[in-house]
């Protein structure tokens, strides 16, 4: 089978899964995802039991001005999250992750210095499966590493110029029962460019009874419970998205790259300790678009103004 057809086999998956889900569960948006999901830390806990969790989650950004040449875009994202973890042995645990996600880019008056005034971007789709494992070295001590491969761009693009793969790892240290610190390093390969490297930091610190404050993917989180179903929450986090473009693409087999900054606040309702429904909204306070050609030239970019978002984010566990 020719690689583009596979591509264009796994989009068509991701998008049946989503909608398949989506109309069996009824959800709706979600959360701002971040598009570097948090690297899964070693549970507080000494639970051997496995656990599984499912996450549907929906996204609208608002149109948005383009700075320069005065185009407009809105984007929708449409995506679910498997997760599971379970034990190796005594002090080891497998950790899995696969992540799909589909973004819709509508721009309008495009006047973008490319080959054709056509829309750079419509219909992408993201598969990132990411196993890792985690090891026990002490009560306080656990260390821990994994792998990303990662397939983004459009339907129609060959799947061999739309992968990139990483990996991670690092040690977790348990401070006490109410803070726990990871740290180590994230390497992953972009789409005709530099490799991305940063510093994996995780923190869970439940500060009293009602506060806490976490990490997830690049980004933070300040968490605020307001009884035992509702808590509300703000954050920030970078989000860096890469998709190649097909043949018939206004940039040929070329490249965007989507990198923005989301602030929001979240309200979520958790009816039972394995269901909960997550209501955010905010404000992309900063977004950029990159274009690319075949080879990693860039052919052109711009900024977007400040834009609104909204999402939703349901999750079960098993």
């Amino acid at each position: 089978m020719h690689s583009s057809s596979v591509f264009r086999l796994a989009a068509a998956t991701t998008a049946f899964t989503i909608s398949t889900i989506a109309s069996a569960q009824s959800p709706s948006p979600a959360s701002a995802p971040s598009a570097e999901p948090a690297i899964q830390q070693p549970p507080p806990n000494r639970d051997e039991d496995w656990k599984l969790s499912i996450a549907p989650r929906g996204e609208y950004t608002f149109s948005g001005d383009l700075r320069s040449s005065g185009s407009r875009v809105s984007v929708g994202r449409a995506g679910i999250s498997f997760d599971a973890s379970g034990p190796l042995g005594d002090r080891a645990r497998l950790l899995l992750n696969a992540d799909l996600e589909a973004s819709f880019y509508r721009f309008k008056d495009t006047a973008l210095p490319l080959p054709s005034a056509a829309e750079p971007l419509r219909d992408a789709y993201t598969l990132r499966l990411r196993p890792g494992m985690s090891y026990r070295v002490d009560d306080d001590w656990s260390i821990l590493g994994g792998a990303i491969v990662e397939f983004s761009g459009e339907a129609g693009a060959d799947v061999g110029q739309a992968v990139t793969f990483g990996g991670y790892g690092g040690a977790s240290y348990r401070v006490s029962d109410d803070l726990s610190l990871t740290f180590g390093l994230i390497v992953k390969t972009r789409l005709e460019d530099d490799a991305f490297v940063a510093p994996l930091l995780g923190v869970r610190w439940k500060i009293d009874e009602k506060l806490s404050l976490v990490t997830e993917g690049l980004g933070v989180r300040f968490i605020a419970k307001v009884n035992e179903q509702f808590t509300v929450s703000i954050f920030g986090r970078y989000e860096m998205r890469d998709f190649r473009l097909d043949d018939d693409a206004t940039v040929p087999s070329g490249i965007v790259q989507d990198t923005r900054l989301p602030i929001g606040a979240t309200v979520e309702w958790a009816p039972t300790s394995r269901l909960s429904i997550a209501l955010s909204g905010g404000v992309i306070a900063y977004q950029k678009y990159k274009f690319l050609n075949e080879n990693g030239d860039e052919l052109s970019g711009d900024k977007t103004r400040a834009a609104p978002f909204i999402g939703l984010r349901g999750e079960w566990k098993f």
